[in-house]
């Protein structure tokens, strides 16, 4: 998980961990753990600093964390802040450093999550309800799109233009920030997991 020079290091963390960020607001990674209903925090010297547990049933994968954002806007009042889809709780978990500050119900199996710098809002797909939510860094909740088949989401940071891959379709939508369709890359692989926008190539 961590390199520097050739050393390497193992890190032990809960069952099935699905997705990991790393907050600049305190220098930690946070994975998240899907059949252990935590998340881990793990220092740069790879030293498993805690384990937050998001759900108080001893039933594995009541919660279901899948997948892990974090605010990245310096200027914002909740920069720093993780934000974890629960694909079964069918919610969004907010964790300020270790602590769970808030809850937040959305849409059918959330399968990804992003933020957006560009407006300083998370984006959440729902793959059941073929939906993608916005929460306001207010934590106001809207139903941004409607997409059949919403699985991954991605954000160009320059503009904030949101890439949204669909396994019905098959194909990634390209809206604006205001939710405005701007183009499609239609007959795109079906085994995408993770999408990214790099800095330099755009």
């Amino acid at each position: 998980m961590f390199l520097e020079s050739t050393t390497t290091k193992n890190i032990t963390v809960g069952k099935r961990p699905q997705d990991m960020v790393y907050n600049p607001a305190n220098d930690l990674f946070y994975v998240v753990n899907q059949l252990s209903d935590s998340v881990s925090v793990i220092d740069e010297l790879g030293t498993l600093i805690t384990t937050i547990s998001l759900s108080s049933s001893n039933l594995p994968g009541s919660i279901s964390p899948v997948s892990v954002t974090v605010n990245t806007k310096t200027d914002s009042s909740k920069f720093g802040v993780i934000a974890v889809a629960c694909s079964v709780s069918n919610e969004v978990v907010f964790i300020e450093n270790s602590i769970i500050i808030r809850r937040e119900n959305i849409g059918k199996r959330p399968i990804d999550i992003t933020y957006n710098i560009f407006d300083d809002c998370y984006y959440v797909a729902n793959l059941i309800s073929g939906s993608i939510s916005k929460i306001s860094n207010t934590y106001s909740t809207t139903n941004f799109l409607n997409i059949n088949g919403a699985r991954n989401l991605g954000v160009n940071e320059d503009n904030g233009d949101l890439y949204i891959y669909s396994v019905k379709k098959n194909d990634i939508s390209i809206y604006d920030s205001q939710g405005v369709l701007k183009g499609a890359i239609e007959d795109v692989i079906s085994s995408i997991v993770s999408l990214v926008c790099h800095p330099v190539k755009k």
